[in-house]
């Protein structure tokens, strides 16, 4: 119901939960993406190096990160998306997940 576009990770970088927002940027069905890994799909452009570091960092130190400049190409065209990515904390029965949070950039102050 939020139409902000979110998803879960887990440690290999594979997408556990996506809402219809983030399926609907990446202009594939919501049951097509469960279980790929983010950095397999062919519409995530720049800077996935930032982003891997990111999550690995998350991953390795349980540490919430803020990247800039991930391009994705939609079906409005290439959009820059800043990622956030909350860490969901670990429990000893329950493995790391990650949430991650996908924020428009402003192009030429509109949104």
């Amino acid at each position: 119901m939020n139409t902000e576009p979110l998803a879960v990770l887990d440690k290999e970088s594979r997408l556990i939960i996506a809402n219809t927002a983030l399926s609907g940027i990446l202009g594939l069905a919501q049951e097509d993406v469960l279980g790929k890994d983010i950095f397999a799909l062919e519409v995530l452009s720049g800077g996935q190096t930032d982003l891997e570091s990111g999550l690995k960092a998350a991953l390795d130190q349980g540490k919430d990160f803020k990247k800039q400049a991930i391009e994705i190409d939609t079906s409005e065209g290439r959009q820059k998306y800043a990622v956030s990515g909350h860490v969901i904390k670990k429990e000893e029965d329950f493995p790391c997940r990650i949430l991650l949070q996908l924020i428009k950039q402003k192009k030429h102050g509109v949104t």
